[in-house]
C-alpha cells in the first residue's frame, strides 16, 4: 500500500489481485446481489486508489481501512436502493419446485441476514461467515470488542427468532 500511495500501478494491481475475492465475498454477503457486489467491489478499489494517501500505516491495518470503504459503499447503496438489497424469497414457489429443506434454510438465512440492522449484519457476516476476529470487527466499526459481542448476540437472537418463525410456517 505504501507503493500505491506513491502512484505505483503495478503495486495497486497486486493489491487488487490479493484482496478482490475477499472484498467481493463480504460485499455479496451484505447485499445478496452479484451485479451490485461487482459494481461495489470496483468502486471500492477505485476509492482505494483515489484516496490512498488518506490511509495512515500505523493508525489502521490496510484491510480494515479497505473494508471500511466497502462497508460505507454498501451502506450508501442500501440507502439509495433499499428495494434491490432485499431479495424476497417466495417460499411457496420454492416448496413447489421441490428444493431440499437445507436449500430452503440457506435461502431463509440469507434473507434473514438482510433484515438485520447494518452494524449487526456487518458484525455477523465478518465474524461468523468471513472468520474475522471480534477485535478486527471492533476496529472496523470503531467500537469495543464488548460492543461487537453485543452486536453478535443480538444478531444471533434475531436470526433465531426469524428462523424459528419460518420453520413453524413450513
Amino acid at each position: 500500500m505504501l507503493r500505491v500511495q506513491k502512484g505505483d500501478e503495478i503495486a495497486f494491481e497486486q493489491l487488487m489481485n490479493r484482496h478482490t475475492n475477499a472484498v467481493h465475498s463480504y460485499i455479496f454477503r451484505m447485499c445478496q446481489n452479484v451485479q451490485i457486489a461487482e459494481e461495489l467491489v470496483q468502486e471500492t478499489f477505485l476509492r482505494v486508489w483515489a484516496k490512498s494517501k488518506l490511509w495512515i500505516p500505523n493508525k489502521a491495518k490496510f484491510s480494515t481501512w479497505m473494508y471500511q470503504i466497502a462497508r460505507n459503499l454498501c451502506i450508501d447503496h442500501y440507502k439509495k436502493q433499499r428495494a434491490q438489497f432485499v431479495d424476497d424469497v417466495d417460499f411457496d414457489r420454492i416448496a413447489d419446485d421441490s428444493l431440499r429443506r437445507d436449500e430452503i434454510l440457506i435461502l431463509t438465512l440469507q434473507k434473514a441476514i438482510q433484515t438485520l440492522p447494518e452494524r449487526q449484519k456487518t458484525a455477523f457476516v465478518l465474524c461468523q461467515v468471513e472468520g474475522w476476529s471480534q477485535a478486527e470487527v471492533a476496529e472496523l466499526l470503531d467500537s469495543s470488542v464488548d460492543a461487537v459481542e453485543s452486536l453478535l448476540s443480538r444478531a444471533r437472537r434475531k436470526l433465531r427468532e426469524i428462523l424459528g418463525s419460518t420453520q413453524q410456517h413450513q
